[in-house]
This record gives C-alpha cells, sequence and structure tokens, in this order.
C-alpha cells in the first residue's frame, strides 16, 4: 500500500471548516495530516447552523497518532519569517508561518497544504513551493468528498492567490537597484 500523502493545513480556518462540513475524519483518513501548535491552539471551536458552539479538541487526534504537531524551533520561525518580503510578513499569521517553516525545512515531497489565506498562499509562491498547494475543495474531492464551500476553500481561490504571489514575487523578489537599472 502507498504511503498516504501529507498533509499541512496552514491555517485554523481549514481545520474548522473541515470539522464544520463533516469532513474531519474524511482528511484523517485519507492523508497524513501535520498541524502546527499554533494552529492547534487557534483551532478551538465553530457555530453551526443553528448558532451552536461546537469545541474542536485535537488533543485526542495527537494523542492517538491520527494526526501530528508541528512545533517550529524559534530560529527556523524567524528564518522563515525573513525570507518574505515585508510587505508579505504582516498578512502571514503566527500558525501560516509555522505551517511554512514545517514545508520550509521538512520539504515537500509527497506534501499538500491548504490554506483559506491569500496572504499564506502568496508565500508560498515566494517561497518556491505553490506547486503543492490545493484548497479544502480539492483536498475533499479527493477524500471523495463533496461540499459546497466558501470562496475561500475552493480552489479557484487558490488560483487566484497565487498569481497574486507570482506579483508579490515580481515586485518584492528582485533587489531595488536592478529594478532600477531596468527602468
Amino acid at each position: 500500500m502507498a504511503a498516504r500523502p501529507r498533509l499541512v493545513l496552514l491555517d485554523a480556518g481549514a481545520v474548522i471548516h473541515a470539522h464544520r462540513v463533516g469532513a474531519w475524519a474524511h482528511l484523517c483518513a485519507s492523508y497524513d495530516v501535520v498541524v502546527s501548535a499554533v494552529v492547534a491552539r487557534e483551532a478551538a471551536f465553530f457555530v453551526d447552523d443553528e448558532g451552536n458552539r461546537v469545541t474542536i479538541d485535537l488533543t485526542g487526534d495527537f494523542a492517538s497518532g491520527k494526526i501530528t504537531r508541528y512545533d517550529a524551533l524559534a530560529t527556523d520561525f524567524a528564518a522563515t519569517s525573513t525570507s518574505l518580503p515585508k510587505q508579505l510578513r504582516g498578512r502571514v499569521d503566527d500558525g501560516e508561518l509555522e505551517a511554512l517553516t514545517y514545508l520550509r525545512t521538512a520539504g515537500t515531497k509527497d506534501t499538500r497544504f491548504l490554506s483559506a489565506d491569500a496572504g499564506a498562499i502568496e508565500a508560498t509562491v515566494v517561497l518556491g513551493f505553490s506547486d503543492v498547494a490545493m484548497s479544502l475543495q480539492r483536498a475533499l474531492q479527493a477524500c471523495g468528498v463533496t461540499k459546497k464551500l466558501p470562496y475561500e476553500h475552493t480552489e479557484a481561490f487558490v488560483l487566484e492567490a497565487k498569481r497574486r504571489g507570482g506579483v508579490t514575487l515580481v515586485q518584492f523578489g528582485i533587489p531595488a537597484a536592478t529594478k532600477r537599472a531596468r527602468g
């Protein structure tokens, strides 16, 4: 049997929405799920359609080995942050930055990751691993689950964020002196 691909969840929104639509177990069965420590703390609950607060407790999933928790070293975390243009750093929250650190330090072979945050997806372009970014929609479809999802969880959203990441890379990835010399 082939190994399951890793699925790195870049933000709490992905964890929360997978729980909200009842697809968390499907993701965990289809992927080797990795959740950053920051995201695990942030994904504490959601509000269902009736207005009830539903608690998400990932501790049992971590304890059973169903999912893996990733705690970035402070030095690796800082290195990832400084790899991003200043204009993008403020748009990537700590949970996403920790997940990006995982991708930067562990590599992306056989890995997929998803986020509903444009800044985090743009950061993957700047860091050079946008090819493994995908939406919750695509991840669930690969598990055989079809659910209507908000736009930020769709493949169209991810593609648009990647496009903007390419613009960011061009604008801020070339040293200013080089830009002036060309213009």
